[in-house]
């Protein structure tokens, strides 16, 4: 349910992409919801420009993608904590792959190795 909610109120952060009107105050309202779609924990803007040697002062695509707080036309610099959940459900990948390995070698891993890829499967990938 919250994530059907995440996912309505971020099709409604985007509408000024597409051009809709709006009035002035409207745009208060969105600044409070943008903050709430983008699911930014932690800043990670300057490490991920730092790590990937980005330039963070490129210019946005246009005036409504500034508006929704798009600081460039990278989808790394855009995409802030997003980029860390992928990088640790990658880890979490290999992570299973290499305790199904163990498991065919030490019996005691299987039990280990099936807890981890169910967690990993239900409760990372289907929600």
């Amino acid at each position: 349910m919250l994530w059907a909610l995440l996912h309505a109120l971020q099709l409604i952060v985007h509408l000024p992409i597409f051009s809709a009107q709006f009035p002035g105050f409207a745009f208060l309202f969105y600044e409070s919801l943008i903050e709430i779609s983008k699911i930014d924990l932690i800043d990670v803007g300057d490490t991920v420009s730092d790590l990937f040697a980005l330039d963070p002062d490129e210019e946005p695509f246009s005036y409504q993608f500034e508006l929704l707080q798009y600081e460039s036309q990278n989808f790394l610099m855009n995409s802030g904590f997003i980029i860390v959940i992928l990088v640790l459900a990658f880890c979490a990948v290999l992570l299973s792959f290499c305790l199904k390995a163990l498991a065919r070698v030490w019996a005691k891993a299987t039990r280990v190795s099936n807890f981890v890829s169910r967690k990993l499967y239900w409760n990372f990938f289907l929600r």
